[in-house]
């Protein structure tokens, strides 16, 4: 599965983009900090954290691509302009 940056999303409507850095943050502290103190409890935290935030991001993609879908569904005049 690839991950690409999609700059037409708007910033706005992602009620998730603040979690996910805050999560991005909390894990890379977590991570610096097991590296400096040689704690691997910390880095597995780190990782967590950091993959929690990665499951937020698939999950909000994935409903948001399905709500795209069901609108284009429940659109008539969509596909009645697409024909002539």
């Amino acid at each position: 599965m690839a991950f690409f940056l999609d700059r037409g999303r708007d910033a706005a409507r992602d009620r998730w983009l603040l979690a996910r850095v805050r999560l991005f943050a909390i894990g890379a502290a977590l991570a610096l900090g097991g590296m400096a103190l040689d704690d691997g409890r910390l880095i597995l935290a780190a990782l967590g954290a950091l993959g929690l935030g990665l499951v937020i991001r698939v999950v909000a993609s994935v409903r948001e691509a399905a709500e795209a879908r069901r609108q284009d569904e429940d659109d008539p005049e969509s596909e009645a302009g697409d024909h002539p």
